[in-house]
C-alpha cells in the first residue's frame, strides 16, 4: 500500500497541479493526504474539491516538518512518498520506484532524477539551483519503506531544512538507497520558493553537513 503526503501552506496557485500529478500516476497510490499547515489563501477550498479521493488534514502553522510528520502519523501505507505542493510528478514515478523496491528487498529508499522549470522565478534562483536533469535526494523524489522512518525517526520540526537533516541521519544509519536514472519529478522554481528565498535554509545546510560529519568522525573514532 502506497501513501502520499503533500504538505501545503498558501499554495493556491500550484496545489491543484500537484494533486493532479499524483492522481495521474500509472500506479495510483492507495492514500493521498494533503496536510494544510494553516493556509490563509484559497488552498483549503481547492483541496476540498478533491475529496474523497484526497484526505484533507489541517493544523495550526508549525512548518513543513510538523506537516510531514502529521501525514506520516495518519498514513496507512507500508510505502511512503512525499510531494511538495509546488512540484510535479511524471506519471510513472510510483510505478518505477515501487518496481525497484519490489526487485530488491534490501533497499530502504528509492530516489530519482528531477528537472527544474521556471515560473516567475528570479534568474538568481535558476543559477543557484541549476537547469539540467540531475539525480536528486529531494523529498519529492523519494519513495521509502515505512521501516526506514521507524529506524531513522520523524523529521525535526525546529529546522527549515528538515528533510536534509533526515536524509543525513538516514545515511548515518546506513540505510540502503538507490537513485533511478529516470526523470520522474519536475521541481518548480518561483519567486516564493521556500528554500531559495530563505537564506537561513542555506546556512542550515552548512551546519547540518558539519554536524553529520562530526558524528561520523566520532563514531569512527569510537570504533577504533
Amino acid at each position: 500500500m502506497i501513501s502520499v503526503v503533500i504538505p501545503v501552506f498558501n499554495a493556491a496557485p500550484y496545489i491543484a497541479q500537484a494533486i493532479d500529478s499524483v492522481l495521474s500516476q500509472t500506479l495510483p497510490p492507495d492514500q493521498i493526504l494533503v496536510v494544510d499547515d494553516g493556509s490563509t489563501d484559497a488552498t483549503p477550498e481547492i483541496v476540498q474539491r478533491y475529496q474523497p479521493r484526497v484526505q484533507y488534514l489541517r493544523q495550526a502553522n508549525q512548518g513543513p516538518g510538523a506537516a510531514r510528520n502529521l501525514g506520516l502519523r495518519e498514513s496507512k501505507g507500508d510505502l511512503l512518498a512525499f510531494l511538495d505542493s509546488d512540484d510535479l510528478w511524471l506519471s510513472d514515478k510510483l510505478r518505477l520506484q515501487k518496481a525497484a523496491l519490489d526487485a530488491d528487498a534490501s533497499l530502504d529508499l528509492v530516489f530519482c532524477h528531477m528537472s527544474q522549470f521556471r515560473e516567475d522565478a528570479p534568474e538568481q534562483a535558476v543559477v543557484i539551483a541549476g537547469r539540467s536533469v540531475q539525480p536528486s535526494p529531494l523529498v519529492s523524489c523519494l519513495l521509502a519503506r515505512r521501516t526506514a522512518f521507524d529506524r531513522v525517526g520523524p523529521l525535526r520540526t525546529d529546522l527549515k531544512a528538515e528533510f536534509v537533516e533526515w536524509y543525513l541521519r538516514a545515511c548515518e544509519a546506513e540505510l540502503r538507497m538507490r537513485t533511478l536514472d529516470d526523470l520522474l519529478v519536475k521541481r518548480r522554481l518561483h519567486s516564493t520558493n521556500f528554500s531559495l528565498v530563505n537564506q537561513d535554509v542555506r546556512r542550515e545546510y552548512v551546519h547540518l553537513l558539519k554536524a553529520s560529519l562530526d558524528r561520523r568522525r566520532a563514531k569512527s573514532g569510537a570504533a577504533q
